[in-house]
């Protein structure tokens, strides 16, 4: 089975590392980089607000902090991480590779922290609808 990751910050260079690491070592994998603008992603939260995610919320040394979620919960979270620009790495995993998503993440938290970046969520679904709607509400950039 298959697991949609969406990992979100307002430092656009966080969500590329992300992304660097996964392209080329995550075979199989489908990786993408979007952005979208703090504002808009809160409209379309509202919007969105009755759309089941059906997934969970991980924030601060990969603990989970939130479930049943709707689209329109992740995509507010998400603009309340960024002053501007919301950055956000995803990638659709299988296997292992769910694994080790939840253990880079949580190596990369733990680092970005010691260099002062403020904790970024991290959130997942099954759903593959649900991951659309929330792609199709950012922009891709890679």
């Amino acid at each position: 089975m298959s697991e949609h990751f969406f990992v979100c910050s307002g430092n656009r260079s966080l969500v590329s590392s992300m992304y660097d690491l996964f392209r080329p070592n995550a075979p199989g994998a489908s990786v993408g980089q979007y952005q979208a603008d703090a504002a808009g992603l809160q409209g379309k939260a509202a919007e969105l607000k009755n759309d089941a995610f059906g997934g969970k919320q991980y924030l601060g040394m990969g603990k989970e902090v939130g479930s049943k979620l709707s689209v329109g919960d992740v995509l507010g979270a998400m603009a309340a991480h960024a002053s501007r620009e919301i950055h956000v790495f995803h990638a659709k995993l299988d296997g292992e590779m769910i694994v080790r998503m939840h253990m880079i993440y949580g190596e990369l938290l733990k680092q970005a922290i010691g260099q002062g970046i403020m904790p970024f969520p991290m959130f997942t679904t099954p759903d593959s609808a649900a991951a659309q709607s929330v792609l199709s509400s950012l922009a891709k950039s890679r």
